[in-house]
This record gives structure tokens, C-alpha cells and sequence, in this order.
């Protein structure tokens, strides 16, 4: 059987017994006793209603419906108190007890002020004082409207002023509840509004006309305006059984930072102190000593309030600042990954896709600057094409561990010869390319002999003791080709010379190194020309230009 059923049965019952009630007992003792606790049953079988909504419901949708539930089981309260002094002392309840049915309007106004950009179960300190500054407002509509000007009315005509007072409250959360679905975001919390403006429409409307009507007639409980009562009781238990939790959270849309939205947030902040401070002036010549003290604690809460709002607000800026520190280093470490070699730890050949535009721009600039023919020195780009020599055969003899430290070892060698401005870059499998920045051809030799020399004259640690001997060749380039014509060959048509170097220096023997000149004539001719071969006894390095010519031979 579904919940709502079960809760069908039981309002029936409870009204049966309500209709039983006055058929048989009437108004008498037991008759007005009878008809008081099933009004306080029925307000606390709502109470348990909205209590197993709040079991099951999320977000702002449980303090909403725990709010609810305060508020139905204050009312029982509330009649308990009145029933005490109706049927078991028979004499008229004292005007202050009318403060207990004032009690659930507090409860239903918090639940009016619920913050949907905190869509969260938990009340924030933010929230709580907000509740506080609500009850505050309810005491001092109790003792503005009712209670002092009670206090020169005879026991009737203060019962009157009693119901216009509660009435006026029910009505006006009525309009808060309705103006709550029109500005709210929320779907679930528009519902929950819409619901909660209909019961208080029934409640005021049905309890307002029982009110008047015992009040003019002098009418006992007992009678048929007791279900005026009972009955908005029992609607108020019927909506969070018909109520379904979403299965989803509800996703409220943020709102944009306008300057009206800020106004009005702002004036629904600041609008209960001025409400407190209005009252409190009406108030000041019967209760100077209260109203003063209220209104320091009501500025108090405000204060309190706002100060606690600029600190979650400078917290929230502070951890989204660390956040943004954290992401930038984050992607940082990931872009520096992205052009890292993860065996090597040098450079990789994306890296040198990223900066050769630029490096290859400030070296046509420094060339196209220099007027009169005069070239200026340490401004070419020179690159080193390196490959192991027979490589292979330490993955065949050794592994393919080993080869992976002979790389790492040749790295290691290569970077403590290079300079800070210089870039060492593993080009793929066992070939490195070496970009020297601000350099002067000229003087390009001197750093291939050292390359050789790194790689060549210290055996390779390839594990368990074992040492392996390994050579390399390099080919090399410089960058612009043409000096006068600074801009005529792109980085890769240099590339492809350094490499053609490269092949050159394998085809002579390996480990040693030939490099590209371009002649008098290299504006008209192939720049990658067939040079003749020299040989040493040791290693030399072998500098060719366009005319197949040696210009220079190191040994």
C-alpha cells in the first residue's frame, strides 16, 4: 500500500472521528477535549508528513520540509497550551499565550528565506542568523499588534484584535511565499513555495472564519468550525506525501551579477533591521529598555552577517586564486612534459617545433639589420645532426635496458658540453640534434670535434660491470644558409643539409663529423652537393662548401 494511501485512511479516520465527535459529545467537557486533540493530532500527523519528506529529500528541499514540520508541531503545541486553560482550568486563555500561535509563522518564514545559491542541506551561520532576525521580527509583531494594545481592551475585543493579527501574518507570508516562485531559480524549491502559499491561503482563510465566527457568536469548541482546523491540517500532511524527491540534484542557473540583482539582494539583507527599527520606535515609550536592546542585537546579527559573507567571500577568492596557482603550475608541469623527453629528460622534438619560429626569426632579423655588407658576429643558428654509431648492436648484444642507459648516458654527456643559451634535443631513437644559439659559423668545427670527443673517448656503463665503447657522426649546418640572402632557405631546407652531412660522415667511416659551407656561388647551384672523401687515423672533423672544396680539416 503507497504512503499516500495510508495517509488517505488516516485523514478520513480523523475526520470521522472529528464528525463523531460533535454528533455525539457536542460541547461538552469531553466533546471540546475530544475536538482540541484531534486538531493537535492532526497538525502532528502533518508534522510526521513533512518530517519523512525531509528523510528522503536533498539539498534545500530538507531544511524546507524540517522547517515545516517545526512549525505544524509548534501549532499542536500551541493548542495543548490552549486546551490546558479551556477545558481543564475553564477559564479564557491569557492573552500572552496567543504568542504560541505565532510560533509556526516563524517557522514558515525561515523556510521563506531559505539562500538557493547554497544548495546545501547544512545552514550555514549566514542562514542561522538570518532565522534569527526572522524571530525577532515575529516577537515584535506579537507585542506591536497584539499584545500592548491588549492591554486596554477587555478580554473579547483582544481576542479579536488576536485573530486580525494572526490573519494579517498568515496573509502576508501568503505574499512572501508567492513573490519566492516568481523571483526564484530553483524548480524544486518553486514547487515547495507554490505548496506551502496554497496551505497557508487555506489555513488563513478557514481558521480566520472559524475565529470571527466563535469570537460574534460565542460558539464553544465542539462544534462543526472545528474542522477549520483539522482540515488544513490534514492538506498541510497530504503535500509532502504527494511530494517525489527529484532523483537528480535540482541544477539552479547561476545568476548574473547585475546591478539589480545586487540591490534587491542587498535590500532583502537589510530589510529586517529596518522592520526591527520601525517596530521598535512604535514600541519606545512602553518598552524603551527592549526596543533599544533589539535593535543592537538585530544591527548586531547584521553586522555579523555581513562580515561573515566578506570572509567566505575573501576565503572563496583566496582558494580560487590557490586554485588557479595550482592549475597554472599544473599546466605548466604538463606542457613541460608535453616537450620533455621521459627517457632522456632533454628536450624533445616538439619542443624545438614550439621555439625554432622564434629563434629562427630574431637570426633573419640580426642578418637583414646589418647594412653595407657587414655581417654580424654570434648571430647564426647552427645545427648539430648527431647519430650513434651501430647502435643496434648494443639492444642485440646487451638489451634493450642497456640501450636505454646509453642513451640516457649519451644525454648526459652531450648536455654538460652544451651552453645554458644552447638547446639539446633527442630528434628520435638514437639521433640528437643540437641547436646553438648566437653562434658564429665560423667557428661551428670546434663543436663538433667536442661532440665526437663527448661521445668517443669514455666507454658506456651498460649494467653488471660491463662497459661498451660507441662513436657517433654529426652533420651540421648553419642557419641562415645565406647571410646576404638571409631568408632564401627555410629551417628545414638547413635541416635536410645538417642531415645530408650526416649521411656524408657515415659514408666516410662514422665517428667523425661534415658540415656545410654555402660558396661564393650558392644562390645558383644545388645545396646539397656529393664532396669528396678525406680520411685520418683519428678522428677529424671535415668542413665542405658548395664547390665540393675543403676549407678547413682538424685532427
Amino acid at each position: 500500500m503507497s504512503t499516500v494511501r495510508k495517509l488517505l485512511i488516516v485523514a478520513v479516520s480523523i475526520v470521522a472521528l472529528q464528525v463523531g465527535g460533535i454528533l455525539w459529545l457536542g460541547t461538552s467537557l469531553p466533546g471540546s477535549v475530544f475536538a482540541n486533540s484531534i486538531q493537535v493530532v492532526a497538525s502532528w500527523v502533518a508534522a510526521a508528513s513533512c518530517y519523512l519528506a525531509f528523510r528522503r529529500a536533498r539539498g534545500l528541499c530538507q531544511p524546507f520540509w524540517l522547517l515545516l514540520a517545526m512549525g505544524l508541531a509548534s501549532w499542536g503545541i500551541a493548542n495543548l497550551g490552549w486546551t490546558f486553560y479551556e477545558d481543564w482550568q475553564r477559564i479564557p486563555a491569557p492573552t500572552s499565550a496567543i504568542v504560541l500561535f505565532d510560533i509556526p509563522g516563524c517557522f514558515y518564514a525561515m523556510a521563506l528565506f531559505l539562500n538557493e545559491e547554497k544548495d546545501s542541506p547544512r545552514l550555514n551561520s549566514e542562514t542561522l542568523l538570518d532565522f534569527f532576525q526572522v524571530g525577532i521580527v515575529v516577537c515584535f509583531l506579537y507585542f506591536d499588534l497584539f499584545y500592548v494594545p491588549s492591554l486596554r481592551m477587555n478580554p473579547r475585543v483582544a481576542m479579536l484584535h488576536a485573530t486580525y493579527s494572526l490573519t494579517a501574518e498568515n496573509i502576508i507570508l501568503v505574499i512572501l511565499a508567492l513573490i519566492r516562485v516568481r523571483i526564484i531559480q530553483s524548480i524544486q524549491l518553486r514547487i515547495l513555495y507554490k505548496g506551502l502559499a496554497f496551505y497557508l491561503l487555506v489555513y488563513a482563510l478557514f481558521a480566520g472564519v472559524a475565529d470571527y465566527w466563535q469570537i460574534f457568536r460565542d460558539t464553544p469548541t465542539g462544534t462543526w468550525l472545528d474542522l477549520a482546523w483539522t482540515l488544513p491540517s490534514l492538506l498541510a500532511a497530504l503535500l509532502p506525501a504527494l511530494w517525489r524527491s527529484p532523483a537528480t540534484p535540482d541544477s539552479v542557473p547561476a545568476k548574473d551579477s547585475t546591478l539589480t540583482h545586487l540591490v534587491v539582494k542587498n535590500l532583502t539583507y537589510t530589510s529586517v533591521p529596518i522592520v526591527v527599527v520601525v517596530l521598535a520606535a512604535r514600541l519606545a515609550r512602553e518598552w524603551p529598555l527592549v526596543c533599544y536592546l533589539t535593535i543592537i542585537l538585530s544591527a548586531g546579527c547584521y553586522a555579523a552577517r555581513l562580515a561573515l559573507n566578506q570572509y567566505r567571500q575573501l576565503r572563496g577568492a583566496d582558494a580560487l586564486a590557490a586554485r588557479s596557482t595550482e592549475l597554472a603550475k599544473a599546466n605548466q608541469q604538463l606542457q613541460e612534459a608535453s616537450l620533455t623527453d621521459s627517457l632522456t629528460g632533454i628536450r624533445n622534438r616538439r619542443f624545438f617545433q614550439t621555439t625554432i619560429p622564434i629563434d629562427a626569426g630574431q637570426a633573419v632579423r640580426a642578418h637583414q639589420d646589418c647594412a653595407g655588407g657587414f655581417r654580424p658576429d654570434h648571430r647564426d643558428l647552427i645545427f648539430y645532426m648527431i647519430d650513434l654509431d651501430h647502435f643496434k648492436e648494443v639492444n642485440d648484444v646487451y638489451g634493450h635496458w642497456a640501450g636505454d642507459q646509453v642513451l640516457v648516458q649519451v644525454a648526459q654527456r652531450l648536455d654538460g658540453i652544451v651552453r645554458k643559451s644552447d638547446s639539446l634535443i633527442r630528434w628520435g631513437g638514437e639521433e640528437f640534434l643540437i641547436v646553438c644559439r648566437s653562434a658564429q659559423r665560423e667557428d661551428s668545427p670546434h663543436m663538433a670535434r667536442r661532440i665526437l670527443s663527448a661521445v668517443a673517448n669514455t666507454p658506456f656503463e651498460v649494467g653488471s660491470g660491463l662497459l661498451c665503447h660507441k662513436t657517433c657522426s654529426v652533420g651540421w649546418a648553419s642557419f641562415p644558409w645565406v647571410p646576404q640572402t638571409s631568408d632564401s632557405f627555410s629551417v628545414d631546407a638547413v635541416l635536410k643539409i645538417a642531415d645530408q652531412g650526416l649521411y656524408l660522415a657515415k659514408v666516410r667511416g662514422r665517428n667523425r663529423a661534415v658540415g656545410f659551407l654555402p660558396g661564393e656561388k650558392s644562390l645558383e647551384i644545388d645545396p646539397l652537393p656529393a664532396s669528396r672523401s678525406h680520411s685520418s687515423e683519428s678522428q677529424f672533423v671535415e668542413v665542405c662548401n658548395q664547390d665540393a672544396s675543403i676549407t678547413s680539416k682538424v685532427t
